[in-house]
């Protein structure tokens, strides 16, 4: 609410309590007490009222109105819906709304109410286990702010088509499925698996998905294939989006955004040094990530 209406309403509040004050001066001596008593009566409503008013409004201005820390004055709905999207950037695993809910000290249908109104966006993604997580529309803007993960990540993705002389790529999840952001195809190779930007599956299908789930925190009913890419540090498939691809994949350390950089080729793919130079490749991406948001 603007300064100038608050003090507008204010000063009405600060009339009522005059208006009290005139009642009460008006009374004579002669009065009766029923008289008195009635404008004794009236005199506390009046009081009473004005006093509601004033912290009514005050109230109100104080929440419509939240202060951050650095002392500027904040739309409070904005802010909620801002810190939810920070409370989804720490918890890659995702958060249910309950748990929003306590993350930002509000009411269980706020926090159902902000995450539905982001999800309409594509800012947020429910899954299908209840959870929200961060949704591409984020990435999508982000693309326009440096450091630009897929500009950062090219140079590793060439070298890796380069060396191996397969196709490499980076992914990032969405929701519940993975997409595909950058592609690079081996220049010598006569014959690669063709892997375009845009493509998409579901997480728990394919290299490019387990390794981003592996990249999470642990979960119980995960899949066993999750947990030993998490252990080896890259994850492994065959004919799992294609007949007779392989895939090696391994996650981006340290991102606001779920990725995973890998290799895609046929059956004869060395496996093991596949899975180093995927590794190393996703560690030089993400420190380079750290690195330019620092500066």
């Amino acid at each position: 609410m603007p300064d100038t209406a608050y003090g507008s309403q204010t000063r009405a509040g600060t009339n009522r309590l005059q208006s009290s004050t005139c009642v009460t001066a008006s009374l004579g001596a002669g009065r009766s007490w029923q008289s008195l008593a009635h404008a004794g009566w009236l005199q506390t409503r009046l009081d009473a009222s004005a006093v509601n008013v004033d912290v009514e409004l005050a109230v109100t201005a104080s929440r419509g109105r939240p202060t951050s820390p650095t002392g500027v004055s904040t739309l409070q709905t904005l802010d909620r819906g801002l810190n939810l999207l920070s409370e989804l950037a720490a918890a890659p695993e995702g958060l249910t709304v309950s748990e929003l809910a306590v993350r930002l000290g509000v009411h269980r249908t706020i926090a159902s109410r902000l995450a539905s109104t982001l999800g309409a966006h594509h800012m947020v993604l429910r899954g299908a286990d209840g959870r929200y997580r961060l949704g591409l529309r984020l990435l999508e803007l982000s693309l326009h702010v440096l450091p630009r993960l897929s500009d950062v990540a090219l140079p590793e993705l060439r070298r890796l088509a380069e060396t191996l002389e397969v196709t490499a790529f980076l992914s990032v999840a969405d929701g519940e499925d993975c997409v595909a952001i950058a592609v690079v195809e081996p220049a010598r190779a006569d014959v690669h698996v063709a892997y375009r930007v845009g493509s998409r599956h579901s997480l728990n299908r394919g290299a490019p998905g387990i390794a981003i789930l592996a990249g999470r925190p642990a979960r119980a009913d995960e899949d066993k294939e999750v947990s030993q890419a998490r252990r080896v540090g890259y994850s492994f498939t065959s004919g799992h989006l294609q007949p007779g691809a392989v895939g090696v994949a391994a996650p981006v350390p340290d991102t606001t955004v779920s990725a995973s950089v890998g290799v895609v080729d046929f059956a004869e793919l060395p496996r093991h040094r596949a899975g180093e130079q995927v590794i190393a490749a996703a560690e030089r991406i993400g420190a380079t990530l750290r690195a330019r948001g620092s500066q």
